[in-house]
């Protein structure tokens, strides 16, 4: 009896899992666009922050270009190097002015993406960051 209920459990746990996962896709094709932006030029250093104003274009699926900035903590013997660097970046469909660049992990996994490992440069130019939910 026991070990049918277990057995109930973890399905219901498991079944629970894939309609986060599919849930979490959904949402993020129904906001977002994913493109690819290109760094057009680092900035200044952001006083309170200590993070670097990134500014990057790139065209929605409109056609409509697009220029954004970011602050991100980038070493500072690396930054020119970043310029003319193709990142993907995530859009908000309704406003394209809201954008972000997918640099870390965790920006990935809140989008419901895998990580890809064509990104593993980035750890040369940008300082990891430790997310505490």
């Amino acid at each position: 009896m026991f070990r049918k209920i277990f057995g109930w459990f973890i399905l219901s746990i498991l079944v629970f899992m894939v309609l986060n996962i599919l849930y979490r896709r959904y949402q993020q094709k129904r906001h977002f666009e994913l493109v690819n932006a290109v760094i057009v030029r680092v900035g200044t250093k952001m006083e309170k922050s200590g993070d670097w104003d990134v500014e990057y274009k790139f065209n929605t699926k409109s056609g409509k270009e697009v220029n954004a900035s970011e602050g991100f903590m980038i070493y500072y013997d690396k930054r020119q190097g970043l310029i003319g660097r193709v990142i993907p970046c995530a859009y908000y469909k309704e406003d394209s002015s809201r954008s972000e660049l997918l640099i870390y992990k965790q920006t990935w996994e809140q989008h419901g993406l895998r990580y890809p490992d064509s990104l593993s440069w980035v750890k040369e130019y940008f300082k990891e960051i430790i997310y505490s939910y």
